[in-house]
């Protein structure tokens, strides 16, 4: 009995902070960032050289947009001088993709859900009356991607072909739950493993002996 009423306190007691319960569900959310302080400002630092995607020397496909139509005094675009043109380049990328669900919406007076993709590049929204496999079918990319695919451990994407990797964000939460609701402390002492040798990989204060040891 005692061990049931524990179960339960633990499960009152997620949010999105202890586990992968979308924040829509919270109850008076209030965010917690999992950022180590350094005293520094969020993104780029000064100095950074910072990297440009450059455009390809030979594209395979070359469109031209030409403006038609007519000003608002009535004069036609295409007989204005052409001062100056911009070129613009779509690249197709093989990356790792980030799948996301997000809350219902009403579409037309129906319930709707949201369902995003994501790469470093690019990211697709898309809304399907269904939450389930049917709405990442309908979207038709993830299940023709091959590639590594990081998610929450939702079982729809376990059915994808995707090279299947856990979100590192998704099980901090869910080891912090484990420590705070359930006294696991191996679960806070691994979350802690987890977090320092990230920031040592991302302030490049990492060593071959640390990556060994880890």
């Amino acid at each position: 009995m005692l061990g049931l009423l524990q179960d339960l306190e633990a499960r009152l007691a997620q949010d999105s902070r202890t586990s992968s319960q979308p924040l829509s569900k919270d109850n008076s959310w209030a965010p917690k960032s999992e950022r180590q302080k350094t005293g520094r400002s969020s993104g780029a630092q000064r100095g950074h050289a910072g990297k440009t995607l450059k455009m390809a020397e030979h594209p395979d496909e070359v469109v031209s947009l030409t403006l038609n139509g007519s000003c608002a005094c009535g004069q036609d675009w295409e007989t204005v001088a052409i001062q100056g043109q911009v070129a613009r380049q779509v690249h197709d990328f093989l990356a790792r993709t980030d799948p996301q669900q997000g809350p219902g919406r009403k579409v037309n007076g129906k319930l709707q859900w949201m369902h995003g993709v994501s790469c470093a590049q690019l990211t697709l929204y898309g809304h399907h009356p269904q939450r389930g496999f049917a709405a990442l079918e309908a979207m038709n990319v993830l299940p023709r991607f091959k590639g590594a695919l990081v998610h929450d451990a939702w079982s729809a994407y376990f059915k994808l072909p995707a090279n299947h990797a856990l979100c590192g964000a998704h099980l901090l939460r869910e080891l912090r739950g484990l420590a705070e609701h359930h006294g696991q402390v191996w679960a806070g002492e691994l979350r802690d493993a987890l977090r320092l040798v990230y920031h040592q990989q991302k302030d490049g204060t990492i060593t071959p002996e640390i990556v060994v040891a880890f």
